[in-house]
């Protein structure tokens, strides 16, 4: 009998630990919550997204997701010394610093292999969602890539959608699209020329910012800049030139892109290097 008894005092001793045990591995990850986002914005008549903080970007260096900040940044504006791809190292410069080590054009859905500068669009078959990863400190899957249909209503079909877009420059140097949230009120001490008709060089002489880029950010705007592009290992880093991945496949050779110089949802090789700007859902 009292070894029963010693048994089942062990039992039971064994069971309070694993019990604190689970709650002690709880207590030590806390939800994180995810990045804030950029506005608010919708993509279909039932469902709104909130804009990733800046451009996508993987650090070579340690393996890291991270975003651009401010949302104006890409690469192409660092105007690094070659727009060759160093062959051996799979990065921006030969040189392995902290610019060197951030790639921000990447083939269609290379999440899960963002080095990747092959021109063998087979090799680009499976989409594989960058919001998979952690993002610097945002769990896996909080953010994703919009798809062709969500583009289009947001560009196209949203009450009063062409209203709330403009081609602009940033600083005198960052050429891109600004997207305005819904419901949208234009600040009373900036102005923004709305007029699709007009060439993007018109705008950039009109709609061009500097300190007043930051009120147009304060009221909920996203700027999508031209990041460049790349084919294999060469990067065209003209300053009118970029697009931008979407989730969506179209045929062997090709998934869509969209182009916010012309605002259009476009084709594109899968294995073109393109930007990439996710957003989260609003639940």
């Amino acid at each position: 009998m009292k070894s029963d008894a010693l048994v089942n005092i062990i039992k039971i001793y064994f069971l309070i630990v694993i019990v604190i045990g689970l709650i002690g591995c709880e207590s030590n990850e806390p939800e994180v919550e995810p990045s804030k986002g950029i506005g608010v914005f919708s993509v279909s008549d039932n469902k709104r997204v909130t804009f990733a903080p800046g451009n996508l970007y993987y650090c070579r260096a340690n393996g890291a997701w991270c975003f651009q900040k401010p949302q104006y940044y890409c690469n192409r504006i660092y105007n690094l010394a070659s727009p060759v791809i160093d062959r051996y190292n799979n990065g921006w410069c030969s040189s392995i610093d902290s610019l060197g080590s951030q790639i921000d054009l990447f083939g269609w859905g290379t999440g899960n292999n963002p080095t990747k500068t092959s021109k063998d669009h087979t090799q680009y078959e499976d989409f594989y969602e960058w919001g998979n990863n952690k993002i610097g400190t945002d769990p896996k899957g909080v953010w994703y890539t919009m798809m062709a249909e969500e583009w289009e209503y947001l560009i196209y079909k949203r009450p009063n959608a062409d209203s709330l877009y403009a081609f602009a420059r940033i600083y005198n140097n960052v050429d891109g699209l600004i997207i305005m949230p819904d419901a949208w009120t234009c600040p009373d001490s900036v102005k923004v020329v709305l007029n699709p008709d007009h060439e993007d060089v018109y705008f950039r002489n009109v709609n061009n910012y500097y300190d007043n880029w930051t009120i147009l950010e304060e009221s909920g705007c996203v700027f999508l800049p031209l990041a460049g592009r790349r084919s294999g290992l060469l990067v065209d880093a003209n300053i009118d030139v970029g697009a931008y991945w979407v989730g969506s496949y179209m045929d062997e050779h090709n998934a869509i892109i969209f182009n916010p110089k012309n605002h259009k949802l476009e084709l594109s090789n899968r294995s073109n290097g393109h930007a990439v700007r996710l957003v989260r859902e609003i639940k």
